[in-house]
């Protein structure tokens, strides 16, 4: 017979990974600034500013035309509630005006009738 030496499993807890330091890199005295780094970033920053300078300016004549639409929208508004008012005082006097053009025009045809009877009946004496 054949016997297969079997070694149990131990159950050993895992051990916690080491920490791990990220090494920095050597350190390196700041460079003196060459002349044309310094001119290049003197160039550079006045780029910068008058970029921002231009900005700014849009800014500002956004923000006038915005209050100058403004005012433009409140006037236009009270435009358009006073040309209202005056469209519906129109429209009533429009129509009491067919009223009354048609009740006059009942009376006329109510008189026609009337002339037109009456000459049957002084037609037929």
């Amino acid at each position: 017979e054949v016997v297969a030496d079997v070694v149990p499993p131990t159950s050993t807890p895992p051990s916690p990974p080491s920490p791990v330091i990220p090494s920095s890199p050597p350190y390196q005295p700041p460079c003196p600034p060459h002349p044309q780094d310094a001119e290049g970033s003197s160039l550079l920053f006045q780029h910068v500013l008058d970029t921002c300078f231009a900005l700014t300016r849009r800014v500002e004549g956004l923000e006038h035309d915005k209050a100058t639409q403004q005012l433009e929208i409140v006037q236009l508004k009270a435009r358009v509630k006073k040309l209202e008012k005056i469209n519906k005082v129109t429209s009533s006097k429009l129509r009491r005006l067919k009223k009354v053009r048609t009740s006059q025009r009942v009376e006329s045809s109510d008189d026609m009738e009337n002339v037109f009877n009456q000459g049957r009946i002084i037609a037929g004496c």
